[in-house]
């Protein structure tokens, strides 16, 4: 009930400020073609431009967090969504130069939501590049997607899908990893903290389970 009323809560406030900053943006892109011929100019409106999108994308983490997860399940094959999702991290990848590895099962078929699944995987995949930032020496983004047995008292043994994502960053620390799917908890200094929390909610509403384990460097999820 609690986090039901923050989600509304924080959907309201997420509405009033996306109506004014759709406006700030129409007229900032007629003011940047006005001042075409004013580089000075210009780059103020960059700077305004590239704020207006980061609030927007912190907008949209808030309206991720708060709507319901309505998962449309459809056969898919998951080693494409790991590709689009990897694809979408491109800007990350490459400004902090990490070499990515994928190792991936090209012929599994399962039944879910491809764009909440490749939605949970982008947030893994950035927030893995964003780690290796902090450290110097090689930075690798290793994905795997496999089969496994998985064994469970009441069900026996029955197959699923895992996909590992690693990372070769500063991993996380014990007292960090007991809060980090936490709604709003961050240890950074930028970003809403929602990221996790949205995956963390995708993935249980998969009937999935997401685990997090020290690597050696990094972290693996």
């Amino acid at each position: 009930r609690q986090l039901a009323a923050l989600g509304a809560m924080a959907a309201g406030i997420a509405h009033e400020i996306r109506n004014p900053l759709g406006a700030i943006a129409l007229n900032l892109e007629a003011l940047t073609e006005d001042l075409a011929d004013r580089p000075g100019e210009l780059e103020l409106c960059g700077r305004v431009s590239r704020s207006v999108t980061r609030l927007d994308v912190i907008v949209g983490d808030v309206l991720s967090f708060a709507r319901d997860t309505q998962v449309r399940v459809a056969s898919v094959r998951p080693a494409e969504v790991v590709i689009a999702a990897v694809a979408h991290a491109e800007d990350l990848v490459d400004a902090h130069d990490v070499d990515v590895d994928l190792s991936l099962d090209e012929e599994i078929e399962i039944m879910a939501d491809a764009a909440l699944l490749e939605q949970s995987l982008l947030n893994l995949v950035r927030n893995a590049c964003e780690a290796m930032a902090m450290v110097d020496g090689p930075r690798r983004l290793m994905v795997d997607l496999r089969r496994r047995e998985l064994r469970d008292p009441e069900r026996g043994t029955f197959p699923h899908v895992v996909f590992e994502i690693r990372d070769t960053g500063p991993g996380i620390p014990e007292e960090v990893r007991e809060r980090m799917f936490n709604p709003f908890f961050t240890t950074r200094a930028e970003g809403t903290g929602l990221g996790l929390a949205i995956v963390h909610r995708i993935i249980d509403a998969h009937g999935g389970r997401l685990d997090v384990a020290a690597g050696d460097p990094g972290t693996i999820m």
